[in-house]
């Protein structure tokens, strides 16, 4: 390999992903990481003119394409933002989910919040509710794109996911904000009080710029579902966008999945007529909506599907795989109407 016409002398592992082509920051960034490992975000960031978190992803991708060593982005992570310290433990990173460790936990959240910020032009001062935000791997990232000017909220079903926010992230940055709520969740939170159909989130109306549903849809049931598109909408601006993940099906995807194409603990053999589960008993645990009947409910809510929408890689697992810059889910992009 040649950087800048000059050989490049990293170390290269062993890797059987395609990555796109350089361009120039890449070029600044792995020649800063090969002069110096102990830099910062900050310091990388400025170098190579970008932000933060597009630095973060891309040392994420580097890692995952096996052109930097995984000790480097570990190494990175606990020099000056102190990212590191923000990232739960383990135990804390709900089992069965991609990231139980520091560098897949940086590198999940890194990659669906780069594409966020790119899908929905988010400025740094931006205001965004994170629904479902778990232990923060989407909050993690967001702290080194979002300025004391933005802010940032968040709730999920699962208290020690809030209370780890709480004490990891909030301490740092105070415009970052969680909290639980006890909301029914047949998968998640089976002892909650509230139905989701019924439930309204915490916040007045048009109080947020964008709303974030990573892996969120993907758990809801026909009622809940709308019920947390109609919420979405509610609490965002007028021209505000609404950015969320799904398991979407249509007949090029029934053909993948009946050929074996489709990811192979992501089959949905259980049909529910409105939808299709991973587990019949529980249809919590995993669904795929039919496409058109997620436009439908998206137009019900007020919401604009932008178009393209992005297909994920769960789709045709045999041809794209782990991809460090595209979603395994199905990608949204909704803006509400007035």
């Amino acid at each position: 390999y040649l950087l800048d016409g000059r050989p490049l002398t990293v170390h290269f592992l062993r890797t059987s992903m395609t990555r796109r082509p350089f361009d120039a920051i890449d070029n600044r960034l792995l020649r800063l990481l090969h002069q110096n490992q102990n830099i910062g975000l900050s310091e990388l960031a400025a170098a190579a003119g970008t932000s933060r978190l597009d630095v973060l992803h891309r040392v994420c991708c580097y890692r995952q394409w096996g052109l930097i060593e995984e000790e480097a982005l570990t190494m990175l992570a606990k020099c000056g933002e102190s990212l590191a310290a923000m990232v739960p433990p383990p135990e804390t990173v709900l089992p069965g989910t991609i990231g139980t460790d520091l560098v897949d936990f940086l590198s999940e959240g890194a990659k669906h919040m780069n594409l966020f910020v790119q899908l929905c032009d988010i400025r740094p001062s931006a205001r965004v509710l994170d629904v479902g935000c778990g232990c923060g791997r989407m909050a993690v990232p967001l702290t080194q794109y979002l300025s004391p000017a933005g802010s940032y909220a968040g709730f999920d079903l699962r208290d020690d996911g809030v209370e780890s926010c709480l004490s990891r992230i909030n301490p740092r940055f105070p415009n970052f904000s969680f909290q639980t709520v006890d909301v029914y969740n047949r998968h998640y939170r089976p002892n909650g009080s509230q139905r989701a159909a019924n439930f309204r989130f915490p916040y007045a109306d048009a109080t947020f710029d964008a709303v974030v549903l990573i892996s969120v849809l993907t758990h809801l049931i026909p009622e809940d579902l709308e019920a947390y598109l109609r919420e979405s909408a509610r609490v965002t601006n007028s021209g505000g966008c609404v950015f969320a993940t799904v398991f979407l099906l249509d007949d090029a995807t029934t053909h993948l999945i009946s050929a074996g194409r489709a990811r192979s603990d992501l089959q949905f053999p259980h049909d529910h007529g409105a939808f299709r589960a991973l587990d019949e008993k529980v249809p919590e645990r995993g669904v795929a909506y039919d496409e058109a009947s997620i436009r439908e409910r998206y137009a019900s809510a007020n919401l604009t599907v932008v178009e393209p929408i992005v297909y994920g890689s769960w789709r045709d697992w045999k041809s794209r795989g782990q991809d460090p810059e595209s979603s395994v889910q199905d990608i949204i992009v909704a803006r509400r109407g007035e």
